[in-house]
């Protein structure tokens, strides 16, 4: 009887074990997103703006990032807060998303993420969870990089638009020298998106 038991509770634990293993969890680390933003002030500078529209959607990009930088293409736009040595900068980019569904962002984010990851140096992730862009699902992760020698803190926002067949990602990075820290404006700009 003792042995029936145990085996019960064993093949109940696996089966539990194997339910869990389906639940994505989410990576949160105590070093959190703003890992140099505790001895930088906020810029907070997100009046006055303007408004762009990039890719068929209308951003509010404050007056300081200034205009869409030289190197921007017809599928990525750069603006910058900081330059002379220092990374600040905001990249927005289009991508296909032909046959994507709102839904399948969940189960495509990793992929995403492993694209991104091949062309980073350094990436290491704090967290990452599911937000709302422009009424859509999107995906946000927080991370460490390496950009032009730098170790810079990353947000990187994602959502599939499937009226339209394509995606958009928002991608911002600061390094450890630059004057402010950004991260309040940037999450001003992805609430803007419409």
């Amino acid at each position: 009887m003792k042995k029936k038991l145990i085996a019960l509770i064993m093949v109940f634990c696996m089966a539990f074990s194997l339910v869990a293993c389906g639940k994505k969890e989410v990576e949160i680390s105590t070093k959190g997103p703003y890992n140099f933003g505790t001895s930088k002030t906020a810029k907070n500078a997100f009046s006055p703006n303007k408004q762009e529209t990039l890719f068929g959607y209308t951003f509010t990009i404050p007056e300081y990032m200034g205009d869409k930088a030289g190197n921007s293409t017809s599928d990525t736009i750069y603006y910058y807060a900081e330059q002379n040595g220092k990374v600040a900068m905001l990249m927005v980019q289009e991508f296909s998303a032909t046959g994507m569904k709102e839904e399948d962002i969940e189960k495509n984010a990793g992929s995403y993420m492993t694209g991104v990851k091949s062309t980073l140096t350094g990436y290491k992730s704090y967290q990452s969870d599911y937000v709302k862009i422009a009424g859509h699902t999107g995906y946000r992760e927080y991370l460490d990089c390496t950009m032009a020698g730098l170790t810079c803190n990353t947000v990187i926002y994602m959502f599939y638009d499937e009226g339209k067949g394509k995606g958009v990602s928002i991608f911002w990075s600061e390094s450890e020298n630059t004057d402010f820290t950004y991260f309040d404006d940037v999450q001003q700009i992805v609430n803007s998106v419409q």
